[in-house]
């Protein structure tokens, strides 16, 4: 099991965790799935859980999380979250559960898992309903909002 914090984890009995010894300089979260802003611990939004509906959709398809973790001390957790770009999910091996294989990953879900992973909150998706719908149109063939909507890239969808 894993514990997935979306925002909504809150610290009830801070003597109780003192006494049991299950607080640490994180907090109550599991950081590799934990936004830049919820590590840094600023305000929490729904931003912070399109962020980390991003990471189990990229473990899904890859088995492995955006970031590389050699060696979880903390400050370094900390700094390759809110300062290293995340790996591009085609250039993992994939999951060798997943239905979908690494050539699949490369372009549009790229784009979608790269929009929905940004550093910054207001570049990610506004709501999961829009990232839900992103994906869809992934799936349906239709060009998504991830992505430039240039000519080219309309076109090519419109013939495929």
């Amino acid at each position: 099991p894993k514990l997935l914090d979306f925002g909504i984890s809150k610290i009830l009995d801070q003597e109780k965790l003192k006494e049991n010894n299950t607080y640490t300089m994180l907090g109550a979260m599991t950081p590799e799935y934990a936004s830049p802003e919820q590590i840094k611990g600023e305000t929490v939004t729904t931003s912070s859980d399109i962020y980390s509906l991003a990471v189990v959709l990229y473990k899904i398809l890859t088995g492995t999380v955006p970031f590389e973790f050699k060696n979880k001390i903390n400050g370094n957790l900390l700094k390759i979250i809110t300062e290293t770009e995340p790996s591009i999910p085609s250039s993992q091996n994939t999951n060798p559960n997943s239905a979908v294989h690494t050539p699949q990953l490369k372009g549009d879900i790229d784009n979608i898992i790269l929009k929905a992973l940004r550093k910054e909150p207001e570049r990610r998706y506004k709501t999961v309903e829009q990232f839900s719908a992103d994906i869809w149109r992934f799936i349906d063939g239709l060009p998504i909002l991830a992505r430039p909507a240039t000519f080219s890239y309309r076109a090519g969808k419109f013939l495929q």
